[in-house]
């Protein structure tokens, strides 16, 4: 899905945050970070790695061999994005500006 923020900041980080902040209370493998992001594995994996060492998501659980992460909501920059984000769409609406839904 195509949303107002990742129209506006292109690339790859974007597409994986963006990602995560449509799915706050979830946690996903790298692969599925990548499946659903349209994103390559190894990028993928790196991203998740920084953005783990910056704060933006954490370290959920294990599942079987591998890591789940989630999004860190505590995080400031985080909480300012997903208001930020939120006030684009209440924009969006207000001014009847069609949003894209799928691909």
């Amino acid at each position: 899905m195509t949303s107002a923020f990742s129209i506006i900041f292109k690339g790859n980080h974007t597409k994986i945050f963006d990602f995560f902040l449509d799915n706050p209370r979830y946690d996903f493998t790298t692969t599925e970070v990548s499946r659903n992001a349209e994103v390559n594995r190894i990028t993928a994996n790196k991203i998740t790695e920084y953005f783990l060492k910056i704060g933006i998501i954490k370290q959920s659980r294990k599942l079987g061999n591998g890591q789940l992460y989630i999004l860190n909501i505590e995080n400031p920059a985080v909480k300012a994005v997903m208001k930020t984000e939120l006030e684009m769409i209440k924009t969006d609406i207000k001014l009847n500006i069609p949003v894209k839904v799928g691909k």
